[in-house]
């Protein structure tokens, strides 16, 4: 495929291109931080330290900065009044409107942890990117607006200019005001309204709201105290309309301009000790580096390891290395760019003595704004976010595994569905009903006189999740006494001819039919426990990815037929963890067994959810018809299987149930075969549409009931 080769081409090209200039970021960023370290640090000049030296003052340096406790206070300070030359307030008259100190900081100057942190007296200041760059917005009345004031965050510096040519009107000011109350107040009714919608109980919803109150307070008093010293600051006599162009003009020659500056200043109260910061070092180095990495070594995880190799040490010289903490402590850009013996004019960008130093810094400044900027910021927590998802999962899937919960034929214990035997029908909707009601082809249910009703597969989908005996008894209410079987004995026997699935937690039942004992169908457990969430989790969470990214991107289409190409090279760095899941390994030799060792010529496979996906997979593998219900789908990820799928596989032997509006059939691109069913469940609900037990209920509804007894629950959902 010319088309896809190109994208692939062209990927590859930027990849390389990337790599170039992440090599040159690094390079600068790690000369700039040498070079700084020696004026940040006396000691290189005084024992002329090399280059090794630097590098270890430079780590030990950093982490001093990083470690140590952090005072920050917040002031809202007339622009007229004369302040320290070093741009801070703490020497001046003016008291901050307030103060915090972390925990962490807090926790720092414990008297007991004196031998490891020293305390800096008086304490010294602490620079934010944006200072040492000199990006403290200006905002006039040319560049106001109530969307850059709204997102700028509570923690962002800014200078209102309040009085002369440019500053921003009454209106203006008192616009920002009411928006920034009011968007707290639009915020905290978002939240409460959206747990509202989700059915939050009500305890928990005003424990929720009181959170969510004391978090916007601060910021709240703190728009109160910019806005009273905006009417201090303000002339009284500011005319805001004034049509007279010469008035006008004679106004901007005599008015003086005037600001408020509103900052945030962070002081250093203490920094660890030397000793304690190697230990620290030493105790990341090996627990976030050293020993993942020789875990995935241990594992034999070559592609992991290789990438994890070599990201690791390009991510940990600009950790250890790092030139943003040491301006942080240093607060502006020194000598950096001046040859030997130039003396230093302005240590900021502006005033630059040359353009060799205005490159320099202007590079400099550049490349250290690329690890501090919002999206980073961003990403990081949405990472943090992710990495708490998957810890909570983990002990709540340890928490809860009983074995006691679980029976010897591999199903966990749950409720039965009651079914009403007679007096109660669903006759066919006059409209027109899913074209897949019955399926004339490819499937087949004994006694169907070679149709099968949706309903049927939907019924055997759903059956996994039941135990022994609740599950042969809905069988003989379903199909009739004595009509289907759920057959363990099969399963048993296959457990001890594959003894290394005996503690396996894929969960499958084997139905098979009295009057055609040639014929079975295998219905595979979805997602019942955490373990099989994070299963499904391994399986597809690549292609989601890679779904999501296709759906932000401009044009995203044209990526399609490369897609499945980038998920297999992403799933092949997991690909050990991912086949310590693969559930669909065990289903897929049990069919074959199934059809290689005993008398059923004729299988099917089905499943709900998770069982359905890898019903698909299963179907495919074997070479036998196959049927999911709500199933997550396999035609980007088809590569990421052993053996592989084939589109042909896919678009031949699988058919997909989808309800609208259920999240999970969302996931990875379908194949050709699939039924769009309806979903009634209420707008709030977000995982109605995902109950097996609601969509065969929609499936009777709709299709009729064909003479089977209709679920009691399909009169409540």
């Amino acid at each position: 495929d010319w088309w896809a080769r190109s994208l692939i081409t062209w990927f590859c090209t930027v990849i390389l291109f990337w790599a170039f200039f992440a090599g040159c970021v690094m390079y600068y960023e790690v000369h700039a931080c040498l070079y700084l370290i020696g004026e940040a640090n006396q000691e290189v000049k005084d024992k002329n330290l090399g280059i090794f030296g630097k590098i270890k003052l430079a780590i030990v340096h950093g982490h001093r900065i990083r470690l140590g406790g952090v005072r920050r206070e917040l002031y809202m300070v007339d622009g007229n009044m004369v302040l320290p030359e070093d741009g801070s307030y703490t020497d001046s008259d003016v008291e901050p409107h307030m103060v915090r100190t972390s925990l962490y900081s807090k926790i720092t100057q414990l008297k007991c942890l004196g031998c490891i942190y020293e305390p800096l007296d008086p304490p010294k200041r602490q620079w934010t990117i944006d200072e040492v760059r000199g990006n403290v917005p200006f905002i006039t009345k040319h560049s106001w607006s109530l969307e850059k004031l709204f997102c700028m965050g509570g923690r962002a510096a800014s200078i209102p200019v309040v009085a002369g040519p440019s500053a921003i009107t009454r209106k203006e000011a008192t616009s920002s005001f009411v928006c920034a109350v009011l968007g707290n107040i639009i915020f905290i009714l978002l939240v409460v309204g959206l747990l509202v919608w989700l059915g939050v109980a009500g305890a928990i919803l005003g424990i929720i709201i009181a959170v969510i109150i004391l978090c916007c307070i601060p910021e709240v008093m703190s728009i109160f105290r910019l806005k009273r010293l905006y009417n201090d600051v303000s002339p009284k006599d500011v005319v805001e309309e004034n049509n007279d162009e010469d008035d006008v003009a004679a106004s901007e020659e005599e008015a003086v301009s005037s600001a408020i500056y509103q900052v945030w200043e962070a002081w250093k109260l203490n920094k660890p000790t030397a000793t304690f910061t190697w230990i620290f070092i030493a105790l990341e180095v090996i627990f976030l580096y050293l020993w993942p990495l020789i875990h995935m070594a241990v594992l034999k995880n070559a592609p992991s390891t290789i990438l994890f190799l070599f990201l690791g040490i390009f991510s940990g010289v600009r950790y250890f290395l790092s030139t943003s903490v040491l301006l942080q402590g240093i607060g502006n850009f020194g000598s950096i760019g001046l040859r030997e013996g130039e003396a230093l004019k302005h240590k900021g960008l502006l005033g630059v003595k040359s353009k060799r130093e205005w490159v320099a810094k202007s590079r400099l400044s550049q490349i250290v704004g690329i690890g501090n900027d919002k999206s980073l910021r961003f990403w990081n927590m949405i990472y943090t976010l992710l990495v708490i998802f998957f810890v909570v999962v983990v002990i709540g899937a340890v928490a809860t595994t009983d074995k006691s919960s679980t029976e010897s034929d591999g199903q966990v214990k749950g409720t039965s569905q009651t079914l009403l035997v007679s007096g109660f029908a669903y006759e066919r909707q006059p409209n027109l009903p899913y074209p897949t009601c019955r399926l004339k082809k490819g499937l087949e249910i004994p006694g169907g006189d070679g149709v099968v009703d949706l309903s049927d597969i939907a019924f055997v989908a759903g059956l996994a999740y039941v135990k022994m005996p609740d599950s042969q008894i809905m069988l003989d209410q379903w199909f009739g006494a004595g009509v289907a079987t759920d057959n363990v004995e099969v399963i048993d026997d296959f457990v001890t001819v594959f003894p290394e699935y005996s503690q396996s937690a894929a969960s499958y039942k084997l139905i098979t039919f009295r009057d055609t004992p040639t014929f079975a169908v295998v219905s595979i457990r979805g997602t019942a426990t955490l373990w099989d969430l994070m299963a499904d989790a391994q399986l597809w969470l690549s292609a989601g990815l890679f779904q999501g990214l296709r759906e932000l991107l401009p044009l995203g289409e044209v990526w399609t037929p490369t897609l499945h190409k980038m998920v297999k090279f992403v799933s092949a760095l997991e690909a050990d963890s991912t086949s310590q899941v693969a559930y669909y390994k065990e289903t897929t030799k049990f069919v074959k067994y199934l059809k290689e060792n005993t008398e059923f010529t004729t299988v099917q496979v089905t499943g709900h959810s998770l069982g359905g996906g890898l019903a698909l997979i299963t179907g495919a593998q074997s070479d036998v018809a196959a049927v999911g219900l709500s199933a997550p789908n396999a035609m980007l990820s088809r590569e990421t299987f052993d053996p592989p799928l084939t589109k042909e596989q896919l678009n031949t032997l699988t058919l997909n149930i989808v309800p609208v509006g259920d999240l999970i059939p969302m996931l990875d691109d379908k194949a050709n075969l699939f039924q769009n069913i309806e979903c009634r469940a209420d707008a709030n609900d977000i995982f109605g549409c995902h109950s097996s037990t609601r969509s065969l209920c929609e499936i009777m509804y709709t299709c009729g009931s064909e003479g089977r007894p209709v679920v009691c629950n399909c009169t409540a959902d």
